[in-house]
């Protein structure tokens, strides 16, 4: 169901950025801090150009029965609609559904959706308003870091190469904190696991975060080094215990080359920048590309579509990459949490399908209390349950298969704020909050799950 954005017109746009990295890989948390180089290259060449979403509009669409869930389906099927972004997924009669209009075909979707009866309201009405305002607070923090020579990123929505500086200042600042290359992107990017943990030398269970998947969810990246920062600095009793009990495997920027392309070029690009046999589309989605009934169900085989599953399952150097990180260490993993936006969802299996796992009690009743324990900060309410009944089916996604293939029982997706307000244009200024939210919400699931409360 997702669309081709205003990125179709746009296919020869080309951007060569490329990072000179060392690929340096760690056995343990209780080696030497491995430092990577930071990125040579922070914009755009010369020749290139950024998607511009002027006259754009976010249109909020709320089906109220089957019928019109179908009507809608319709709609957005429309050839002549292609140019639509969904943002938020048709799924069941009442959740809204997000669409990112151009100026050109606003017109022909409203009628569509009033000849259909369905209710909508505009959610954002200057789409590029609202990244242009976000750009130059990103640009001004850049230019204040870069004044200062080293600072904090955290609670920001970095660069590729700012999170590079500051991950290395970290890891030299950080006794607790190692970096490790697992792999490299498409476009040749390192790949960073970062590993946080205490001295002891032994071996301990392991809780391992992915980020940054869906290169324009930004709060996910953001939360994640947030996370990182609190993990590694905090002189807190409950982050002593949890480091006491674990160590914490966190990939912050799991989409590199999307994320870089969404600062320099297309702010909505979700997948990764794959060049595609016969087709001017670049990207996958790699949230469909793992082996987890890859392809059966919302997943797309057509490489223009935002929710592409690849030739294959594992077709694609980041999730094979990550997979192979997983797999390494799957002994040892007790909890998986992927950080997407936004819907503010906490997530079990299955995603592809509503038949339940037989050992859906404790999944629900471990993500139940870490949804109360987020909720207990800021009052933010997260719907909890199977991906497939909360949201929408879709298979091929990285936590279903670190719970069906790796076997590690405790396997979340949280979507992060919001619920549309803003969607994937979340300012910066939530960005704290939302981050101090979910991390409560995670370490009280890491208590439960560690048994250590």
């Amino acid at each position: 169901m997702s669309r081709l954005g205003p990125w179709a017109a746009c296919s020869t746009l080309a951007v060569v950025m490329m990072l000179t990295m060392l690929s340096l890989l760690g056995a343990s948390c209780s080696i030497l801090s491995l430092l990577l180089p930071a990125a040579a290259v922070d914009g755009l060449p010369a020749d290139a150009a950024a998607v511009s979403y002027e006259g754009y509009q976010v249109v909020r669409i709320r089906p109220a029965t089957e019928s019109q869930l179908t009507s809608l389906r319709v709609v957005l099927n429309d050839t002549e609609l292609a140019a639509v972004d969904v943002w938020r997924e048709p799924s069941r009669p009442a959740r809204p559904v997000d669409v990112n209009v151009p100026p050109q075909v606003y017109p022909m979707l409203i009628d569509a959706l009033k000849s259909r009866g369905l209710t909508y309201a505009v959610m954002v009405d200057d789409v590029q308003g609202h990244i242009h305002r976000e750009s130059s607070k990103t640009r001004r923090v850049r230019r204040e870091l870069r004044r200062k020579s080293a600072g904090s990123i955290v609670g920001t929505y970095a660069s590729s190469a700012d999170i590079v500086s500051w991950l290395n200042e970290l890891a030299k600042t950080s006794s607790r904190v190692t970096l490790h290359s697992y792999g490299k992107s498409v476009e040749g990017r390192d790949m960073t696991l970062v590993k946080i943990c205490n001295s002891t030398g032994t071996t301990k269970p392991i809780v391992f975060i992915e980020a940054g998947t869906h290169a324009r969810e930004w709060i996910g990246h953001a939360t994640a080094l947030w996370i990182i920062d609190q993990l590694a600095t905090s002189a807190d009793a409950d982050v002593a215990r949890l480091l006491d009990a674990a160590d914490w495997y966190i990939v912050p920027v799991a989409n590199p080359d999307g994320y870089e392309y969404t600062h320099s070029t297309d702010r909505f690009w979700r997948k990764n920048r794959s060049k595609n046999n016969g087709s001017a589309c670049r990207g996958v989605d790699l949230h469909r590309n793992w082996d987890s009934q890859w392809m059966k169900v919302g997943a797309s085989g057509r490489p223009c579509d935002e929710i592409y599953a690849g030739p294959s399952a594992f077709s694609e150097p980041e999730t094979k990459a990550l997979r192979d990180v997983i797999v390494a260490a799957k002994a040892n993993v007790k909890a998986y949490f992927a950080l997407h936006s936004y819907s503010q969802a906490w997530l079990t299996s299955w995603g592809y399908t509503g038949q339940a796992p037989p050992d859906l009690d404790p999944l629900l009743d471990v993500a139940k209390k870490g949804a109360d324990a987020l909720m207990a900060v800021y009052g933010t309410h997260y719907d909890v349950g199977p991906g497939a009944v909360i949201l929408y089916a879709a298979s091929g996604c990285s936590n279903d298969w670190v719970k069906e293939k790796a076997a590690i029982k405790y396997s979340y997706s949280l979507e992060l704020r919001d619920t549309g307000d803003y969607g994937f244009l979340l300012p910066s200024s939530q960005i704290e909050p939302t981050a101090i939210e979910t991390w409560e919400g995670i370490k009280t699931a890491a208590k439960l799950i560690l048994g250590i409360e």
